[in-house]
């Protein structure tokens, strides 16, 4: 986009018109119309440019982004895997409990035998 907007200040500041006997416009005005033109195409550019800059670095930050997503991602997959394997070989929450619990006892018991002693 900018290409275009270069080449068309180049095509306005080098613009050349046929100058006729009878009345028209001053050269001087128009001269003056086109810098002003130019200028505010200028400034336009200026603009354009720091846009598509920031553009690019955000650009960039989003695929640096995507690619913590992909690999927090990855880790849950990975992480849910787990889970399942431990769901199929008969581990659940309520199993597990059962089996603390029944850690718990024991070693109740044995606190008590070994205070007896």
């Amino acid at each position: 986009m900018t290409n275009k907007l270069d080449q068309m200040l180049d095509e306005i500041l080098n613009k050349k018109f046929n100058k006729k006997i009878h009345a028209g416009y001053d050269p001087e005005d128009v001269d003056a119309f086109f810098d002003y033109v130019i200028n505010y195409l200028k400034e336009l550019n200026v603009e354009a440019n720091k846009l598509f800059s920031k553009t690019n670095n955000s650009l960039d930050e989003i695929k640096k982004l995507n690619l913590v997503i992909y690999k927090k991602n990855k880790h849950i997959e990975m992480l849910q895997q787990q889970i399942d394997e431990y769901k199929q070989n008969g581990y659940d929450n309520q199993r597990l409990q059962q089996k603390l619990q029944s850690l718990e006892q024991k070693i109740e018991s044995v606190n008590k035998r070994v205070e007896e002693k």
